[in-house]
């Protein structure tokens, strides 16, 4: 996913907002990726030290995430192949069936 990122222009897309005027200290600029950018734009580490910190931290985030969700009950997990058409229109067509479900149980409740 990062390197997807990278691929699409987070370097560029960065640069942007920074000559834009916004400040490296806003909260959306600190998030995952553009903080790691802008330290490589303002020379405070290479782009490929820049690259390898997001993909730790990024890492770091999911399994917090996972965490969290773990302990929430009632949440439904999904395997997903995005590599599979067909695996991903059958996992598609579970998650509308089951979020039908869940809005049509908050409606009646």
């Amino acid at each position: 996913r990062v390197d997807e990122m990278m691929a699409a222009g987070l370097v560029a897309e960065t640069q942007r907002l920074l000559a834009a005027g916004y400040s490296p200290a806003l909260p959306a600029m600190t998030s995952l990726g553009y903080r790691e950018i802008g330290a490589y734009l303002q020379g405070e580490m290479s782009l490929d030290a820049a690259v390898e910190r997001i993909k730790t931290e990024t890492h770091r985030f999911v399994r917090h995430q996972y965490t969290w969700f773990r302990r929430l009950s009632g949440v439904q997990w999904f395997r997903f192949d995005p590599d599979t058409p067909a695996q991903r229109e059958a996992v598609q067509a579970q998650v509308v069936e089951v979020v039908a479900q869940f809005l049509q149980n908050a409606v009646t409740t």
